[in-house]
């Protein structure tokens, strides 16, 4: 049976992989950084900063502890060095920032975005963007959640102010904290037999959806496999990260690994003290990326998705035609148990494999392109 789609991912990658790491602030200081992701960045891969734009001075491991409990407000735009490295790293494409909260603090024991309170979800958004913008001179298009939690409210706030959010995606969360709509009941059903790999939303319009992340984080390693793989050593957390990974790519989801640049310094150390932790890590990114992926960052991912829903792909007799308003590099076009023939003047490469004709086009401009298809 012949089939022809659009594939998911630029230049035919069958997955995407993207590095998030939360909590840069204030105290963030930028030799850190550098000594976790060097090697990364080495590899051709990306990470995806997610930033706190008032950190205060709460018990927290993002706070060094001689500054922890005095409550105290700080801007990440105040520390010079840190916006400076930041700025190098963004001009040399080894970076992408997010929102990660306001100040990272609880609101009444709870994380401040999981309060319901629109009025003062929108402030900390707008005040916390603002900031991180104005400093760092980037347009933010992505939120992390503090602690991974939202409310309804929040989402909506999100919505308003067309920020996607990156969170660990749970069918009872999703039930629970879901702005309703009209469609909703239409929506979760589509939610619940869909390919769970990511796409927008279909609940909470511009909202993305990352079924596949895991955290290098102990803490949550430990409670996450003390009941699914009954041991707490790096090896069987790997294992069980690339078990994970294998099923995202059938899916040919996104991949998301999240890491606290602090964890691997103990409790504020000046150097490196968990390397067990920091070879597990690479030795995982070393395995996903002996795979055809998309090493990419989490706006790139946002980014791309907008675009790629513009793409539209119609048969018409013997042609195929595909037609985009929008400019978007690696668009492919999958021909199975067919075969593809470009039929305009493009940048564009042809692969075929077992069946399967690949057509990339490595800048696709708005207008349309013909190809021609036979058996």
């Amino acid at each position: 049976m012949k089939r022809i789609r659009i594939s998911p991912w630029p230049f035919g990658h069958i997955a995407a992989l993207a590095i998030r790491d939360d909590d840069i602030n204030y105290f963030t200081q930028p030799y850190k950084i550098e000594d976790i992701y060097r090697r990364a960045w080495k590899q051709g891969l990306k990470v995806t900063l997610g930033a706190v734009p008032k950190i205060r001075e709460i018990d927290d491991l993002c706070v060094p502890p001689n500054r922890r409990g005095r409550l105290l407000h700080h801007s990440l735009c105040d520390n010079k060095e840190l916006v400076k490295y930041l700025k190098e790293k963004l001009l040399m494409r080894q970076i992408d920032l997010a929102q990660h909260g306001y100040t990272h603090e609880r609101l009444n024991g709870k994380p401040e975005f999981y309060i319901n309170n629109s009025l003062e979800i929108k402030k900390r958004l707008v005040s916390g963007r603002k900031i991180l913008e104005e400093c760092l001179l980037l347009k933010v298009k992505v939120f992390f959640p503090p602690q991974d939690r939202i409310s309804k409210k929040a989402w909506e706030v999100l919505r308003q102010e067309k920020l996607a959010l990156c969170r660990r995606d749970r069918i009872l969360n999703i039930l629970k904290n879901t702005p309703w709509s009209l469609d909703k009941t239409i929506a979760l059903t589509k939610l619940l037999i869909r390919n769970p790999s990511l796409n927008k939303h279909p609940l909470a319009g511009g909202v993305l959806r990352f079924s596949g992340m895991i955290d290098m984080h102990y803490a949550y390693w430990h409670k996450s496999l003390a009941k699914w793989a009954g041991s707490g050593s790096y090896s069987d957390r790997i294992r069980w990260a690339e078990e994970k990974f294998t099923k995202v790519m059938k899916m040919r989801g996104v991949f998301i690994v999240l890491n606290h640049y602090w964890d691997y310094y103990g409790d504020w150390s000046d150097s490196i003290e968990d390397y067990e932790m920091l070879r597990s890590f690479y030795h995982l990114l070393e395995v996903l990326s002996s795979h055809n992926i998309w090493k990419t960052t989490v706006p790139e991912v946002v980014e791309w998705i907008r675009k790629l829903d513009k793409v539209e792909v119609r048969v018409r007799g013997k042609e195929v035609i595909v037609k985009s308003p929008v400019s978007i590099d690696g668009v492919t076009v999958v021909g199975e148990n067919c075969s593809l023939t470009p039929i305009d003047e493009a940048d564009v490469r042809v692969k075929e494999e077992k069946g399967t004709t690949d057509v990339v086009y490595e800048r696709f401009e708005p207008g349309e392109k013909r190809l021609a298809f036979s058996r």
